[in-house]
């Protein structure tokens, strides 16, 4: 399989491609390449000794980028329709490259992201939270609810804002997470999709927090016909701006956070991504598996979340040996 490099920089793969050779490259740079047999496929026969030298150059550049496109097409196999073939992540071919022979190291090395020793994430203990839980009762019904969800369902404050009353279902104790807002400083509040396909997911809560929604939803009532002079809807977001029917940004609760810590002598350091966190953290510590927390967090994969929360799964290895050594007796 061969490509044509095109002036308008499409990738084209003819009806009938010129025959491939292998030439053995530069030793001071290793490995091989699949160049065409007949330079004049690559470009027409020059006409004079200088044409020819700029010739020479130019095939000599396309050498070079079809050692490294010729095996990657091969991995990538047909093209779509109209013999345009559209690469993705180039990164992705690197084992089939690599051991198909073509050359003797990775030509997509570069796009490697080295993160080095993964910083770990601040959670709080079970009785940090607790102090949390106790200090947030002091605080006003919205923030208190605000926080409370966060805690007790692990979902993002981006998410959280973007909460309607109608994605609230009391029949089944659950919240449909579908929106996540977003404020760039100097712009307007962005009400989108959530992070991921997996975002849009459902969480749950206990009657307590039932309790705490319904109290908070009296209050909204009473604000939307004090302030504004109208009836609380459905599709009101369930944390609004004052006296306007826009959700509060993410900033304004991570602030309010910050302020609730210092005041109660809790560690500052601490955010409001550390409640998702913590959520995660007691999950795994309280026997859930890999699967159902990636799923109540609204991550793709599940190696997501052990990638991310390998500090608490790690938690688990000690006991889980000790159980399975007793059950064994040996």
């Amino acid at each position: 399989m061969v490509v044509r490099l095109m002036s308008h920089g499409d990738l084209l793969l003819p009806d009938s491609p010129p025959e491939l050779t292998v030439h053995e490259a530069d030793p001071r740079k290793g490995g091989r390449r699949l160049v065409p047999e007949d330079p004049a496929h690559v470009m027409e026969e020059p006409g004079g000794v200088g044409q020819e030298r700029r010739a020479l150059g130019i095939v000599h550049v396309v050498q070079e980028v079809l050692s490294v496109l010729v095996p990657l097409f091969c991995c990538l196999g047909e093209p779509a329709d109209g013999g345009v073939l559209v690469l993705g992540d180039v990164s992705s071919q690197k084992v089939q490259l690599a051991e198909g022979g073509f050359h003797n190291h990775n030509p997509a090395w570069r796009t490697y992201k080295y993160s080095g020793k993964r910083k770990e994430k601040l959670v709080a203990d079970e009785e940090t939270m607790q102090k949390i839980i106790t200090a947030l009762e002091n605080e006003s019904i919205k923030y208190e609810t605000y926080f409370k969800l966060i805690i007790a369902t692990g979902m993002r404050r981006g998410e959280c804002c973007g909460l309607k009353w109608s994605d609230i279902d009391y029949e089944q104790n659950n919240i449909h997470i579908q929106r996540n807002v977003v404020k760039i400083t100097g712009e307007d509040i962005i009400v989108k999709d959530t992070k991921t396909a997996a975002g849009d997911r459902y969480v749950y809560f206990s009657p307590e927090m039932e309790s705490l929604l319904k109290e908070y939803y009296q209050e909204c009532v009473w604000q939307a016909d004090a302030y504004e002079d109208r009836k609380l809807i459905a599709d009101d977001f369930v944390f609004r701006k004052h006296d306007s029917r826009e959700p509060m940004t993410p900033s304004t609760f991570t602030w309010r956070f910050k302020l609730i810590l210092k005041k109660n002598g809790l560690p500052e350091k601490l955010n409001v991504h550390s409640l998702r966190h913590s959520n995660a953290s007691l999950l795994i510590a309280n026997g859930a598996d890999v699967a159902t927390v990636a799923g109540l967090l609204g991550h793709s994969q599940p190696s997501t979340t052990l990638d991310i929360y390998t500090h608490a799964f790690d938690k688990n290895k000690k006991a889980a040996s000790e159980a399975l050594q007793r059950g064994l007796d040996i």
